[in-house]
């Protein structure tokens, strides 16, 4: 296919930085090589006088093939990640930097192996308490200095800031670095050391640099080191598809270029080859809302439309039934293949009710990115837990008598399970009649325990089960344990508990509710379909950046999913439409957008996202009647509008009354043109949010 004349535009302009801002299936890497190509062959560049960084491997890896096939050549080989260059750079320049020439790089693998190995008697490995992963997460962020981003736990930060600092050291004696090393040594290198510096400036002549929008600001710094302010270099990237501040991307980096860069030229390529009209139409109606951009309209590039669909849901299990459903009649009736199909969320914890029945039903699927719901570490222990309050015996107990850390390692465990083997009893009757010796460090385990399966025996309501269990494991500092590493595990948590709740039919069948309930878990997490290769695929938003889809399913389209509960709080509303966005844009063909109904675990009603509105589209409605279409949209956002409150926040002044859909009733404590800052009850505390905030009310 032949360039259209914006990206001919970007390919032909060589006179000074670029900023090329590119919307999603506008073909950046298409323009990305025919622009090497065209320096090479027409300008008769060295290709060593060319560098390209992008951010994966294999978009390099990519690049790199394309452009051997292209022109026939081997020598072109500068395309890196950030990490791969800053290995390459260090390679060059290890005799000048005294590092040791025979040190040696840490994968995320290797990490973890060292760490597992080393660092076996300390607190956090010896007794499991904390996945690797998230260890190695919060590693990188002290790496980083970003301590104040891990956790408010004083205690838990002083531990693991100590076991980071033997980490740190243990690295250097044997000599080795980690990927955040490589980042960090080649930054600091180039920013003290001028004679490097001025060596490298002057090695390339063109740097291009893909994905801009994900940049973090020591990435940035090493750029800069490799430039001057008019320079040849070239930014690709689409700040509307920005959604990784979390790892540090800072979207003012795209914006805020023409401040490090002279006389900057900017080219938008908004030409669609992907997605239909009617994909892009709520693409563009949605994204327009942010005022954090730069603003364009993605246009179709596909003559052919369908219509999007909206699947409006009773329950959770409902809302996977009917997607569910659909995709078998696209499978039958279209002949659609299932790995053409993708079942996107905002986050990991909305996949549960999909794995279910997709393993209930015999369809293939796989997960990207993460692990399935019910082989996730904090699900597991959470299932040992109602293990143990339903078996009592000491291989349960064993499996969570630790969680979180209790100081008991195995050989106080064999003690334990001696002695009561000796009176012919189970550790936890032992524990229970006090028959056998007890540490001091599992009195509150034995009390909440005892005080947990006596409100069991005597519950009254069925519905209370899953909140007696959250009460213990609360009690039991479970939840405390896993807010430290990520807000997902306890929505992971959470959602399970959600699904127990549904599971008793009576308050005579609990037992053996519970029974089945745990052995269809087990079967859920034995599940393998590692041979198949037509899988359904189940994917976060924030996994498919970059990749594209025949038919998307966009589910759990709900308030407080997207955007999400703590984006509400936090004010970072914009970032959520940004991920929304993206999940929108994997579409090539048809895309259905679906949300359900009913009670969260706290018993609050769950509503369709704000963003469904912010589409202002006909939508095509999945399983209802034709004239719901206009009742579905009068209703819901009637739903919003509290008696006797109004949208119109016009000169909104201290001590005015105002309603938060989350937050409830609230008084203004402060206002300027953009935000309020409101008290709310003893819950919420009080809150910064935007005056124009589709769903803060003001009172009459």
């Amino acid at each position: 296919m032949e360039l259209n004349k914006k990206q001919q535009e970007v390919v032909s302009y060589i006179d000074g930085p670029l900023r090329v801002i590119a919307g999603p299936g506008s073909g950046k890497t298409r323009t990305i090589i025919a622009k090497i190509e065209y320096l090479i062959k027409v300008k008769k560049i060295n290709p060593k006088k060319i560098l390209v960084i992008t951010f994966t491997n294999k978009a390099a890896n990519e690049i790199i093939e394309r452009i051997k096939n292209l022109l026939d050549i081997d020598n072109f080989n500068s395309v890196y990640t950030y990490h791969s260059f800053s290995f390459y750079f260090l390679r060059v320049e290890a005799n000048n930097i005294n590092l040791s020439k025979n040190y040696f790089i840490l994968d995320g693998q290797d990490q973890k192996a060292l760490i597992k190995k080393h660092f076996k008697n300390e607190d956090f490995i010896e007794n499991n308490s904390i996945d690797l992963n998230d260890l190695i997460t919060i590693f990188h962020k002290l790496r980083f200095g970003e301590e104040d981003k891990i956790s408010n736990d004083k205690q838990f930060i002083h531990k693991v800031v100590k076991l980071f600092q033997k980490y740190q050291n243990y690295k250097k004696e044997i000599s080795a670095l980690d990927f955040d090393d490589l980042i960090i040594f080649c930054r600091d290198i180039l920013f003290s050391n001028e004679k490097i510096r001025d060596k490298w400036k002057n090695k390339y002549e063109y740097i291009f640099v893909d994905e801009f929008q994900d940049i973090d600001p020591y990435q940035y710094q090493i750029l800069k080191s490799l430039t001057d302010k008019n320079s040849k270099i070239m930014i690709v990237g689409d700040p509307d598809q920005n959604i990784y501040s979390w790892r540090g991307a800072n979207i003012n980096l795209i914006f805020d270029f023409e401040k490090d860069y002279q006389d900057i030229k900017t080219i938008i390529l908004n030409t669609n080859y992907r997605s239909t009209k009617s994909i892009l139409q709520i693409a563009n109606n949605l994204i327009s809302n942010n005022k954090k951009r730069i603003s364009f309209d993605n246009v179709p590039f596909n003559k052919k439309d369908f219509k999007i669909n909206l699947i409006i849901a009773k329950t959770r299990e409902d809302e996977a039934r009917r997607v569910i459903n659909e995709i078998v009649r696209l499978n039958r009736e279209e002949n659609i293949l299932l790995e053409e199909i993708a079942i996107i969320y905002r986050s990991n914890y909305v996949s549960k009710e999909y794995e279910i029945e997709l393993i209930n039903r015999g369809i293939n699927y796989i997960v990207v990115g993460g692990f399935r719901f019910f082989e996730r570490k904090e699900v597991k222990e959470t299932l040992n837990f109602l293990r143990f309050l339903l078996l009592k015996d000491n291989y349960s107990l064993s499996l969570i008598i630790n969680i979180p850390a209790r100081g008991i390692g195995d050989k106080t465990f064999a003690k334990l399970e001696k002695e009561a083997i000796d009176q012919g009893k189970t550790i936890w009757k032992g524990l229970e009649e006090e028959s056998i010796s007890i540490p001091k460090k599992l009195k509150i385990f034995i009390e909440e325990t005892k005080r947990t399966i006596k409100e069991i025996n005597n519950i009254e309501d069925i519905k209370d089960f899953s909140r007696i269990i959250k009460k213990y494991l609360n009690n039991l500092d479970f939840f405390r344990y896993y807010k430290n590493f990520a807000e997902e595990k306890i929505k992971n948590i959470e959602a399970l508990l959600e699904l127990i709740g549904q599971q008793f039919k009576s308050k005579s069948e609990l037992i053996n509710d519970l029974y089945e309930f745990l052995k269809n878990c087990s079967l859920y997490s034995s599940t393998d379909t590692k041979t198949i290769t037509n899988n359904l695929t189940l994917i976060t938003v924030h996994a498919a950046k970059g990749l594209e889809f025949k038919i998307v399913f966009f589910v759990g389209f709900n308030e407080n999913i997207i955007p999400s509960n703590k984006s509400i709080i936090d004010s970072k509303v914009e970032e959520e439409r940004r991920i929304a966005y993206v999940g929108i844009t994997r579409a090539k063909k048809y895309l259905y957008i679906s949300y359900f109904n009913g009670y969260d675990f706290y018993r609050n009603p769950w509503k369709p996202s704000r963003f469904i509105y912010e589409f202002n589209y006909p939508f095509n409605l999945i399983n209802s009647k034709k004239d719901e279409q206009e009742k579905f949209f009068k209703s819901e956002q009637n739903n919003f509008i509290k008696k006797g409150y109004s949208l119109d926040k016009s000169n909104l002044k201290e001590g005015d009354i105002v309603y938060h859909q989350t937050f409830g009733e609230g008084v203004v404590v402060r206002s300027d043109d953009i935000f309020a800052t409101i008290a709310f009850n003893k819950k919420f505390g009080i809150k910064e949010i935007l005056i124009e905030h589709q769903f803060l009310l003001k009172k009459n």
